[in-house]
C-alpha cells in the first residue's frame, strides 16, 4: 500500500512540476515581450500602414507634403538634437539605426507618449532616405517652420545683420554658413528662389538652422533695395578690393552678400554693394572658401557690434 501511495504522489508531483514549468515559461515570455516593448517605446501603426512595408512611412500624403515643402528631413546627431530641443512637436516621425536607439531613447520615448511613430532601419535604408552616407544613424521628418518675410525683418533701428546667399549651391557650404550665422547672431539668411535646405546642409549646420531664420527672396535687386531703404548697408568682399575689412568701421545694420563658389558675386549684384572689402592675408592663395570668407566677415561684424577693440 505504501509503495502504491508513493508512486501516486511521485506521479502527481511530476505532473505538477511539469505544469509549473509551462506556466512559468508562459509568464516569462509574456513579461519579456512587455519589457522589450517598453525598451523600444514602440508605437503600433495601423495594420493598413504596416502592410505597406518599407514604404509605410512614405505614402502618397507624405510625399505630397514633402513636395510642397511642408516637411523636411533632418539627419545628424547634433542637428536632430537641436530640433528636439527647440520644437519637439514638429517632429512627425523618426528613422533610427539600431545602434542609435539607446542614444535617442528620450526622443523616442517622447514621440511614443504622443503616439507618433519611429522605425528602426538599416544603414542602407537611411542612406536612401537622406541621400547621404553621413547621416550619423538618425533622420527626423520634421514640419517646416513658418518662414518670416523680408519686410517683417526690416523695421526698427536695432542692430542686426543679414546674410544673402545669392548663388551658393554646395550644401556643405550652405550648412557651414548657417552654422556660422547662428554662432555670430545673424538675424536671417536670405536664399535664392531655387535654393533648398537639403539634409546634408542641415546636418553640416550642426543645429544652426534652428537658431537663424531663412527667407527666400524672389528678386535680389528688389530685396537689396528694400534693405538699403531700411538703413542697412550692403557689404561685399572681393580679393581685388582695396579697402581692408579690419580697417573699416562696419555698420550696425548690414547685409553681407555671398556669391557662388566658382564665380563669386554676379556683376549686377556686386554693383549694389555700399562697401566692397577685402579680407587681408598672406597672399599665398587668391581667396578664401566662400564659407570661410563669410565666417571672417560675420566674426568682425560681431566683434564690432560688441564694442570690442
Amino acid at each position: 500500500m505504501g509503495n502504491v501511495r508513493s508512486k501516486w504522489c511521485a506521479g502527481n508531483l511530476s505532473l505538477f512540476s511539469g505544469s509549473a514549468v509551462l506556466v512559468f515559461a508562459a509568464l516569462f515570455r509574456k513579461k519579456l515581450r512587455i519589457l522589450l516593448k517598453t525598451a523600444r517605446a514602440t508605437v503600433s501603426l495601423p495594420k493598413r500602414q504596416c502592410e505597406q512595408g518599407r514604404g509605410c512611412y512614405r505614402g502618397q500624403p507624405e510625399m505630397e507634403r514633402a513636395r510642397r515643402g511642408e516637411e523636411i528631413k533632418v539627419c545628424g546627431q547634433h542637428a536632430c538634437r537641436a530640433v528636439f530641443r527647440s520644437r519637439p512637436r514638429d517632429i512627425v516621425r523618426v528613422f533610427v539605426r539600431d545602434d542609435r536607439v539607446t542614444d535617442f531613447a528620450d526622443l523616442l520615448h517622447a514621440l511614443a507618449q504622443e503616439r507618433r511613430p519611429y522605425k528602426v532601419v538599416s544603414n542602407d535604408e537611411l542612406e536612401r532616405l537622406t541621400q547621404s552616407t553621413h547621416h550619423e544613424g538618425v533622420c527626423l521628418v520634421v514640419r517646416n517652420r513658418p518662414a518670416p518675410t523680408l519686410p517683417s525683418l526690416l523695421p526698427g533701428s536695432q542692430p542686426q545683420f543679414l546674410v544673402a546667399l545669392t548663388d551658393v549651391a554646395n550644401p556643405h557650404n550652405v550648412g557651414a554658413i548657417l552654422r556660422t550665422a547662428a554662432h555670430f547672431g545673424a538675424r536671417a539668411v536670405l536664399l535664392s528662389p531655387n535654393a533648398r535646405l537639403s539634409p546634408a546642409a542641415l546636418r553640416t549646420a550642426q543645429g544652426g538652422a534652428e537658431g537663424v531664420a531663412t527667407v527666400v527672396v524672389e528678386s535680389w535687386p528688389e530685396a537689396i533695395g528694400a534693405c538699403q531703404r531700411a538703413d542697412h548697408l550692403v557689404v561685399a568682399t572681393s580679393s581685388h578690393a582695396k579697402q581692408s575689412l579690419f580697417q573699416t568701421r562696419l555698420p550696425k545694420r548690414a547685409v553681407v552678400l555671398v556669391g557662388s563658389e566658382a564665380t563669386g558675386l554676379p556683376a549686377e549684384i556686386a554693383s549694389l554693394a555700399d562697401l566692397n572689402l577685402m579680407v587681408p592675408g598672406t597672399g599665398l592663395v587668391e581667396s578664401l572658401n566662400v564659407s570661410a570668407a563669410t565666417a571672417v566677415v560675420l566674426a568682425e561684424l560681431w566683434r564690432q557690434s560688441q564694442g570690442a577693440s
